[in-house]
C-alpha cells in the first residue's frame, strides 16, 4: 500500500496527490473484494479450478494491450516510465 502513493504522485504530480490516492485505493479494494469472490465462483463451478484458472488467464490476457497502451500514453506524453 505504500508503494502506491509514489506511484499515484510521480503519475498525476503532487497537487492532488490525496484525491488521487483515493481514487486509486477504492479501484485496490473493489478488487480485493470482488477478485475473491468472482474466483470462487468459476472455481466451484469446474472441477478441479479449470474456469477460474480460465478466468484469470483471460484477465491476464486482457491486461497486455492494457499495458502496451499505457506504456505508449506515458511515452507520448516525454515523462519518463
Amino acid at each position: 500500500m505504500a508503494v502506491y502513493l509514489g506511484l499515484v504522485v510521480d503519475r498525476f504530480g503532487p497537487a492532488h496527490a490525496g484525491v488521487n490516492y483515493g481514487i486509486v485505493f477504492c479501484g485496490f479494494s473493489a478488487a480485493g473484494l470482488l477478485g475473491p469472490a468472482i474466483a470462487g465462483a468459476f472455481g466451484a463451478a469446474g472441477p478441479g479450478g479449470r474456469a477460474g484458472t480460465a478466468l484469470a488467464l483471460a484477465v491476464t490476457a486482457a491486461g497486455f494491450p492494457c499495458l502496451a497502451l499505457l506504456r505508449r500514453t506515458i511515452r507520448q506524453s516525454g515523462r519518463p516510465l
